[in-house]
């Protein structure tokens, strides 16, 4: 794989490059105005884009934005009646477009940025004309052109034509073949963006060449939303912790009452098959945070051993977090998907906190710590521990195909970049 570096960047002097992000961001409205609410993936982006800038680049940056549909409604009609539409075919949706949030972008990056709606019309073109070294340009929601989420190489082909070199730093869009993310590397010069890099540099380091032990933790609610993940680290790792309502599920395959608690049954063979055929030891919690439902506020503590009937488990208890630091304590990579509690209540926020706050100690005494998944940020945010791992992804999806050992197409497209 390629990376942008200084030899490489001081060629793109003048020259027009194509940065893809991922500036996907939540929004709320303040009046008839959207704002940004979270702007994380935008300042990840900035050290590329400072770096491209600085060495004279004109950089065109593009993004998706939500999921508009007419574009894509379009093209699926088309195909039904036998028609063809054009590969650039656009479709405007005022409700997914980055118009105006352009200028709170430039204020989070501390930069001017120019917008222009559709970069393939005579409009667009000119506004490119018009550009200086060092200049960067916002093209409105990449999925706008019906040609982007089927990857048409046409279309890809078309993009291709307004640049010089292309630089991938949206590593989270990775697991889509989609044309501005994987066909367009067949058309230009491709690179990792720094961030990129060295996402997939940590992921290799646990994967192709791990310091072992290594232990991934696994939560959230539902076994059915992780068998991949799951099959495969248990194959591949030396730990497995599996927390949260998935592991009620494990706990009912291996013989537990677990009173109310949620539980897949359908899924009862699943977790068997994974207890049964791990190499990695397996590790469930002992205790947990059981109340008659949600909002009850008369908590208990008990050993999945005696869960009464009338009650569900909300979070690890207190045993289950002192295992937990007893298996992870002589790990040298640790991996973290999923809280192992509904911390988003204080009530059972406990485990996941202690985890977060473990991570952060191990991490001090040279433990390689990744974490990644929305709710996993969220909880590391809380326990004001984001910023004491060694690395945290907000790719999502593409963070969670990497652990199951699934080949990424973006990533694959720049190893195999023309």
């Amino acid at each position: 794989m390629k990376v942008i570096d200084v030899k490489t960047a001081a060629s793109l002097k003048g020259k027009y490059v194509f940065l893809r992000v991922d500036w996907n961001v939540p929004c709320h409205e303040k009046g008839s105005i959207p704002l940004i609410a979270e702007s994380t993936r935008i300042i990840n982006t900035k050290e590329t884009l400072d770096f491209l800038r600085l060495h004279g680049a004109r950089v065109i940056v593009l993004s998706h934005f939500g999921r508009p549909s007419v574009a894509k409604k379009t093209l699926k009609e088309a195909v039904v009646v036998g028609n063809m539409l054009p590969p650039d075919f656009f479709s405007y949706e005022d409700a997914y477009s980055f118009k105006p949030l352009v200028l709170e972008i430039g204020a989070i990056l501390d930069i001017p940025i120019r917008y222009v709606e559709n970069i393939l019309t005579s409009e667009g073109r000119h506004v490119l004309s018009q550009m200086s070294d060092g200049d960067v340009v916002l093209c409105d929601n990449v999925r706008f052109f019906a040609g982007e989420e089927v990857n048409d190489d046409a279309f890809a082909k078309e993009l291709a034509a307004c640049a010089d070199a292309f630089v991938n730093e949206a590593f989270s869009c990775c697991h889509r073949a989609h044309a501005s993310v994987e066909a367009i590397t067949h058309h230009l010069p491709s690179y990792a963006g720094l961030a990129l890099f060295r996402e997939v540099s940590y992921l290799e380091q646990v994967f192709v060449s791990p310091k072992r032990p290594v232990w991934v933790i696994v939560g959230g609610a539902k076994v059915s939303s992780k068998i991949d993940l799951l099959m495969h680290v248990s194959q591949k790792v030396d730990g497995l912790i599996i927390g949260g309502a998935m592991a009620n599920t494990f706990l009912k395959a291996k013989g537990f009452n677990v009173g109310q608690s949620l539980v897949e049954d359908d899924h009862i063979k699943t977790a068997e098959a994974i207890l049964a055929n791990a190499i990695a030891e397996i590790v469930l919690p002992c205790d947990g945070i059981a109340a008659t439902c949600f909002e009850d506020t008369a908590l208990i503590t008990v050993d999945y051993a005696a869960i009464p009937e009338t009650h569900s488990v909300f979070d690890v208890g207190e045993k289950s977090c002192a295992l937990f630091a007893e298996k992870l304590s002589g790990a040298r990579t640790i991996i973290w998907n999923g809280p192992v509690g509904v911390f988003e209540n204080d009530r059972y926020a406990g485990g996941s906190m202690a985890l977060a706050q473990l991570l952060a100690q191990l991490t001090t005494k040279g433990v390689l710590t990744l974490a990644g998944g929305g709710d996993t940020l969220a909880a590391l945010a809380k326990a004001d521990a984001l910023d004491k791992l060694s690395y945290y992804s907000t790719a999502g999806g593409a963070f969670l195909e990497s652990l199951e050992g699934k080949v990424l197409p973006g990533v694959k497209a720049l190893i195999n970049t023309c």
